[in-house]
């Protein structure tokens, strides 16, 4: 199962001049990665079918946070509650990033050009996993964020940025079945976590 779909908030903007849009939005990110830390994560695998593997398919990680000492942005804190997310769990139970990282590191889904990473606007998704594999703040540069990002997840789809390149879409297209089913994948995601909450 070679296919993962990876799902996952805004506490500060960038000051001075940008090149461009696409720089502000890098900003944007890099200084809210920076100072942010990862909450939770979950990963679904499956096969180019779309087939789960038998047993379990959806992980889901809960990362040591602390709502007195962490930064966070409070819609999201809102949202995570009214979702079901138990903080006060997270403090004492959660999952240290770096250990995290150390086993995703060796796991054989990182650095490996036959894994294919599924995402919908996932800058920030993996933003914070670069974060926690390279034990370091987001390079000051897009292009070396692009660079780091091809190193550890050589193959992504991005399904919002797949949308948005294709103007004519039409119902029963190939592409159009592919958002189709990873949309199921979302919403059955969000039912399973829901049940096992």
């Amino acid at each position: 199962y070679m296919y993962i779909y990876m799902y996952m908030c805004v506490v500060a903007r960038p000051i001075g001049e940008f090149r461009s849009n696409a720089d502000y939005q890098y900003q944007l990110l890099r200084c809210n990665v920076d100072l942010l830390k990862i909450i939770q994560l979950g990963l679904t695998f499956m096969n180019e079918q779309g087939e789960y593997p038998p047993g379990t398919s959806t992980w889901q990680f809960n990362f040591k946070f602390n709502l007195t000492e962490d930064m966070y942005a409070q819609d999201s804190i809102e949202l995570l509650t009214s979702s079901g997310i138990q903080f006060k769990k997270h403090e004492e139970e959660g999952i240290e990033t770096l250990y995290f990282a150390e086993l995703l590191m060796t796991s054989g889904v990182v650095l490996c050009e036959g894994v294919k990473w599924l995402s919908f606007h996932s800058g920030y998704d993996f933003g914070y996993l670069i974060k926690s594999l390279s034990n370091s703040k987001l390079p000051d540069e897009e292009v070396d964020f692009f660079e780091i990002l091809r190193l550890f997840f050589p193959i992504i789809y991005d399904v919002k940025y797949l949308m948005k390149s294709c103007k004519n879409l039409k119902h029963g297209s190939i592409l159009v079945n592919f958002i189709l089913s990873f949309i199921s994948v979302s919403e059955n995601y969000f039912e399973l976590i829901n049940n096992n909450d």
